[in-house]
């Protein structure tokens, strides 16, 4: 996926992911399983994503942060579908952003199109969906790790194979 800004007339990338499957078994074999943000693609790759965050922000006025998804087959992108919204994955560039996205989200939809900065050096940020092996029920008490996202809420109930959490990490390689 690609994360860009946008004014309404011009956008600026804020990052590239390669977003990831999880085991959906048969009847849901491509189900969202996360996605590890820095990744960088060929130049010709990049610059097809470029032209096509150009070519929807100029045609469709797009404001604030936005994301489109695509396939890579063969070294060529192809298209998948627009968020035209801040995608899940923009928690992924939190360290090139030490005021916030939502800040620059809103400044972009008001006109102001940001220059981001760069991620921090040498670390890469991952986040995977975890969903529920069996129907669970939330304890009222349950405590859960400062790295998780999303959580359900207490006394609930999440079905199976429904999302029970995202999981937030970094390191030095995509490993």
């Amino acid at each position: 996926s690609v994360l860009f800004v946008a004014d309404g007339r011009r956008h600026v990338a804020i990052g590239f992911n390669r977003l990831l499957i999880a085991d959906g078994g048969a009847e849901r074999p491509y189900l969202y399983g996360g996605a590890l943000g820095q990744a960088e693609p060929q130049a010709a790759v990049r610059q097809t994503l470029e032209a096509w965050c150009a070519a929807l922000t100029e045609r469709l006025g797009l404001r604030g942060i936005n994301g489109i998804d695509f396939l890579l087959h063969q070294g060529r992108p192809w298209f998948l579908e627009l968020n035209a919204r801040p995608p899940a994955s923009l928690s992924l560039s939190e360290s090139s952003c030490p005021e916030g996205w939502i800040d620059r989200h809103v400044r972009a939809c008001r006109g102001a199109l940001p220059t981001p900065a760069a991620p921090a050096p040498g670390r890469v940020w991952g986040q995977r969906v975890v969903y529920a092996p069996r129907d669970l029920d939330i304890p009222p008490d349950r405590c859960w790790p400062h790295d998780c996202r999303d959580l359900p809420a207490a006394g609930s109930r999440v079905s199976r194979g429904a999302p029970l959490c995202t999981v937030l990490a970094d390191a030095a390689e995509p490993a």
